[in-house]
């Protein structure tokens, strides 16, 4: 994949910070980035300088990215909404990207978004567009505890800075969470960002002649 140019829903956020969460813009360096499976493709290609906007989370004395719209997680989250149905509900809140995405879908009839933490919803639900229903909690309790019978779930709650850290988590988080919301909800689209072999939803067919359209 080439970008000449690259504009997100988050490409005009204010950068601001509350509590221990910032908003902040950074140029991107040329060169190849590597994808998650999109098309079955390893890299992407920056031939020039693109804007990214990151969510940073800050611990253990240091910046870390909890999201951000790049090209990679980007197009991830368009794919999403394009495929999503029915009733749906993704964890958490980041940049609003996927939101902005479900709500062109005529075939969601529902977006409900669980964010715990207070700061990034200061920072980021003023961007949310209108019709999606923002629920200040825990995702995975919330999802224990409802009888709505959601049509597409959407898991994004593991952050990593590489393939490793990426790996960290599958087996002792994210395949039992898998099991359980496959049990509860048979018959519903699961979405794991960041392991696309257990989702339901695969980011195949999302660009054309290498080229990417939203």
């Amino acid at each position: 994949m080439d970008f000449d140019n690259w504009v997100t829903p988050a490409s005009n956020y204010a950068e601001a910070q509350s509590g221990n969460y910032r908003l902040r813009r950074r140029e991107t360096l040329t060169g190849l980035y590597g994808v998650q499976d999109i098309d079955h493709l390893i890299y992407h290609d920056t031939k020039k300088e693109i804007t990214i906007t990151h969510l940073e989370e800050f611990r253990d004395g240091e910046w870390y990215d909890w999201m951000v719209d790049d090209p990679t997680n980007y197009i991830a989250m368009v794919k999403y909404g394009r495929e999503s149905t029915g009733k749906v509900v993704t964890a958490g809140l980041g940049l609003c990207l996927v939101a902005h995405e479900l709500v062109k879908n005529d075939k969601v009839e529902s977006i409900t978004i669980v964010e715990r933490n207070e700061d990034v919803i200061y920072l980021t639900a003023k961007y949310l567009p209108e019709g999606v229903e923002l629920i200040h909690g825990d995702y995975w309790k919330h999802l224990e505890e409802t009888e709505i019978e959601y049509d597409t779930i959407i898991s994004d709650v593991w952050a990593s800075r590489n393939i490793f850290e990426q790996q960290e988590p599958f087996l002792t988080e994210v395949m039992p969470k898998h099991f359980e919301l496959r049990s509860k909800f048979p018959k519903a689209k699961l979405v794991f960002h960041g392991y696309p072999y257990i989702s339901d939803i695969r980011l195949n067919n999302v660009v054309k002649d290498g080229v990417f359209s939203r």
